[in-house]
């Protein structure tokens, strides 16, 4: 209920372990799923709001309008 609430919104996040074994390249993996690359990929193949406000939105998920996020945790 966008009037009184919001969209309830999942947060996903990630990490390197401590004593991963390759971690420069799990920061380069992580570093590029956040790139406008990946993210306008994700937008488009996934319909999901991407992390980056200046990645374009899939049309099916624009014409939804503003995303207003639920305050409760």
């Amino acid at each position: 209920n966008a009037k009184s609430g919001g969209t309830h919104v999942n947060i996903s996040g990630a990490t390197v372990a401590k004593h991963a074994p390759h971690k420069a390249n799990a920061v380069k993996l992580l570093e590029y799923l956040v790139s406008p690359e990946a993210q306008s990929l994700y937008a488009q193949a996934n319909y999901e709001y991407p992390v980056r406000a200046n990645v374009k939105l899939d049309p099916v998920i624009a014409s939804f309008g503003t995303l207003k996020v639920d305050p409760l945790p």
